[in-house]
């Protein structure tokens, strides 16, 4: 009785803490936009070098999840299996979904992706930088997201169906805990965020830019690029054609619609420039979580704001932070209500 009281408390005063940053971030935040000044600084950058084959990874794990919730796919785990076997199931899983975002992370590197495009730090200093808005971020996702998927059990009266979840409440193990922590905080994190924001929202804000590029072209701006600088990541390498000559290094370059706008004016199928990607690459997220029971549609929320955070900055590391602190925390509630229940 006194250990189950103990972890009540615990998931209490979790729930609580949370809770409270949660709020406290979105003061803050509320507070720059009154003064106005935007949630997160933007960051411009090229268009990525890669095409389709890019969103290639995303397309696959949502056609997977499709296939698993229409067409009653079995699960790759038996649920009969030993904890160890389940245990080692897990891992293999989440070893095949790295090894598979590994490949098409491969392929756009081959296409000429410099490290600028693939949104990762170059020094000590921005790494810090990026984990700091990753951690911020994921403060900011406590309240709508949890908030969200809390209403959303009480309206169905339906709680998540996520395969893992449902595993571990059926057989809360030591061994199967310990392994689900590799997949749910390591690997879908960094595997996502490859998959549908670096690999997949990459292509589609290049496709929004090379429209943009297209009607100003109409409009007689032609808009070319300085590829040995764009292969740098360096965004002045944008040049209005026949009013600076890229090889003129005399004359400042004057960058001209690279990817993304600071602009609110810009905007692109009628949202704001920058939005559409961000809409499809989180749809498509939902929907890679299809079968999950609400799951989906509190995702959806948390996945438009990783793509917020991305197309703001263009780095991957922040992402990938703030769904492994997102994962870790579900994770930790978990372990929590299974202690309690004992």
């Amino acid at each position: 009785m006194d250990d189950l009281a103990a972890a009540n408390s615990w998931l209490v005063g979790l729930v609580a803490a949370l809770a409270a940053a949660g709020a406290t971030t979105w003061v803050v935040l509320l507070g720059r936009k009154l003064r106005g000044l935007p949630f997160l600084q933007f960051q411009s950058r090229r268009p990525v070098p890669w095409g389709a084959v890019g969103a290639g990874v995303a397309m696959l794990m949502v056609l997977m999840s499709l296939g698993s919730a229409f067409l009653g796919a079995e699960p790759a785990i038996d649920p009969l299996d030993s904890p160890l076997d389940m245990a080692e199931g897990i891992v293999q899983s989440a070893l095949l979904v790295a090894v598979v975002t590994g490949l098409f992370v491969m392929i756009v590197i081959s296409a000429g992706a410099s490290i600028v495009d693939l949104g990762l730090p170059r020094y000590a200093h921005e790494l810090v930088r990026d984990a700091r808005i990753g951690a911020v971020a994921w403060l900011a996702t406590l309240i709508p997201v949890y908030g969200l998927q809390a209403l959303l059990v009480q309206v169905l009266q339906q709680p998540s169906q996520h395969p893992l979840i449902h595993m571990i409440l059926e057989n809360p193990h030591p061994v199967l805990l310990g392994a689900s922590f590799f997949p749910s905080v390591i690997v879908a994190p960094i595997s996502h965020e490859l998959a549908f924001l670096l690999l997949l929202q990459g292509w589609l804000e290049r496709l929004c830019a090379n429209h943009r590029s297209a009607l100003d072209a109409d409009r007689g701006e032609i808009i070319a690029y300085d590829s040995a600088s764009a292969a740098a990541g360096n965004v002045n390498s944008l040049q209005i054609a026949g009013m600076v000559d890229p090889q003129d290094t005399s004359t400042s370059p004057t960058a001209v619609h690279p990817v993304g706008n600071d602009n609110p004016s810009a905007r692109a199928g009628g949202l704001p420039y920058g939005w559409v990607p961000i809409l499809v690459s989180s749809a498509l997220f939902a929907l890679a979580h299809l079968g999950h029971g609400p799951d989906p549609f509190a995702l959806f929320l948390l996945a438009l704001l990783l793509g917020y955070v991305y197309q703001r900055t263009h780095r991957i590391v922040p992402c990938i932070v703030t769904h492994m602190l997102f994962n870790a925390a579900s994770l930790g509630a978990l372990l929590l209500v299974i202690a309690g229940a004992k």
